[in-house]
């Protein structure tokens, strides 16, 4: 009908950003290695932390933790002598940029660290 034409329609969707943590070794990671995002930097965090134990570090680091549990979903998978922790932040909204991995105490035979945004988040 005439009437419908009259009207737009913007559709809103809320995209929680997605990043990748990924640790890989030729050989077992050891070690420890740490996240720094806007200017703050996480402790030293064990190349196996848990899926727990790191949600709970992020969410420090990005502020969100105030509330008492940690605003972030993780979920980690072992991938050859490595990790991938998959990082849902569900208390920021927006594109929020990546975490900034440090691998200065990560050992290993060829220990590569690196963090990859999978899905952009929109508010």
């Amino acid at each position: 009908s005439n009437f419908d034409a009259h009207y737009k329609f913007d559709e809103i969707s809320l995209k929680h950003e997605v990043q990748d943590l990924v640790i890989t070794c030729r050989k077992q990671c050891l070690g420890t290695f740490s996240l720094s995002w806007g200017g703050r930097v996480t402790e030293l965090l064990s190349s196996d932390i848990s899926s727990n134990d790191l949600a709970i570090s992020i969410s420090k680091l990005i502020g969100t933790y105030d509330t008492g549990a940690p605003l972030v979903k993780i979920a980690k998978k072992t991938i050859g002598h490595g990790k991938k922790w998959s990082i849902t932040y569900l208390g920021l909204h927006g594109n929020i940029g990546e975490l900034k991995p440090w691998s200065h105490f990560l050992v290993g035979v060829n220990p590569l660290i690196s963090v990859e945004e999978v899905v952009a988040g929109s508010a």
